[in-house]
């Protein structure tokens, strides 16, 4: 879904698996990146920094929320 663009459809699945586990650093990252094609800066850095919450030491996660700060400091 997030592939076709279809971005309203996509966090809908995501919220709906977020219900079943909290515990899954990878289904925040891909959250993140989610909003990262639906440009909504704020949002990939929650969902980075929840899923450095789960796992701190990973490093495509740092990488996205360090680019989506980045993003949001230059007002995009």
């Amino acid at each position: 879904l997030r592939k076709m663009k279809d971005f309203t459809s996509a966090e809908k699945y995501y919220m709906r698996a977020l219900q079943i586990t909290k515990a899954d650093e990878f289904l925040y990252f891909n959250l993140g990146r989610l909003y990262f094609d639906w440009q909504r800066w704020d949002k990939v850095v929650d969902a980075a920094k929840l899923s450095l919450g789960i796992c701190p030491d990973f490093a495509e996660a740092k990488k996205l929320l360090v680019y989506a700060q980045k993003k949001l400091s230059e007002g995009a």
